[in-house]
């Protein structure tokens, strides 16, 4: 009985386990993640997985990531996901794991470990209490998701994206202009910044057609990096207000 970090190459086993905690929890319908997405985290660093292994196989696992505390001001640990296969319950994998997490806490400076279990679940609730963690009875959870979450945004993407347009406007005004004075550009270049141009003033009339034109800016600030800086400034903060305005 060991246990093992997970890295991005095991997002296939980790996600096995997750559908076996929602199943075990009565939640599978809510498991919608995908094996990318579990190695696109794993990967940046935005969680972190403990495996525990019985004879070499994975048996269990403990997926974590680090929060923050205002009043404290220091770094904690949230489990998100624990969990055991029932073949291999008993034989203390489960603290092995929190054993092996607390200890990663404390080596990065946390101040403690918080998560959260469902409140039929009575056997982790008294395995929790064993080990000394306390139910926090004087905090509510609260989540926001769906509809309501993009309702709640949408005042603030709006303002967003007007702002995007009246500075985009600016941006074209400046582009236009460096085009028009030419200087250092090959006729090729300047032809090809004109095309740009007006696939931008496209896709503002009417975004949903047209074609891409940061596919075509992309090029072209690689291109003009060095030679250009002042017109590769004004391409890439074109491309940041189109990308706001997702675009």
């Amino acid at each position: 009985m060991e246990i093992r970090e997970a890295g991005p190459d095991d997002a296939g086993q980790v996600l096995d386990f997750i559908r076996e905690l929602a199943e075990y929890e009565r939640l599978s319908d809510r498991v919608t993640a995908g094996p990318e997405d579990i190695a696109g985290a794993l990967s940046d660093g935005r969680v972190g997985v403990l495996f525990a292994l019985v004879d070499g196989e994975p048996a269990g696992f403990a997926l974590y990531f680090f929060n923050f505390s205002t009043f404290v001001g220091r770094s904690g640990l949230y489990l998100e996901d624990l969990f055991v296969q029932p073949a291999h319950r008993g034989l203390g994998l489960g603290r092995r794991l929190l054993e092996s997490l607390a200890a990663t806490a404390l080596e990065h400076g946390a101040e403690r470990m918080d998560w959260a279990v469902l409140d039929w679940n009575a056997p982790a609730i008294a395995f929790y209490e064993r080990l000394g963690a306390t139910h926090q009875d004087d905090w509510l959870p609260f989540r926001l998701e769906g509809e309501p979450l993009k309702r709640l945004a949408q005042p603030a993407m709006q303002s967003d994206q007007n702002m995007s347009e009246d500075n985009l406007e600016e941006l074209l005004a400046r582009l236009n202009a460096e085009i028009g004075s030419g200087e250092g550009l090959s006729a090729d270049q300047r032809a090809a910044l004109e095309k740009i141009h007006a696939a931008v003033e496209q896709a503002l009339a009417s975004p949903a057609g047209g074609a891409d034109p940061v596919e075509g800016m992309r090029a072209y600030v690689e291109e003009l990096e060095d030679s250009h800086p002042t017109l590769t400034l004004t391409l890439g903060r074109i491309m940041d207000a189109l990308n706001k305005m997702g675009i």
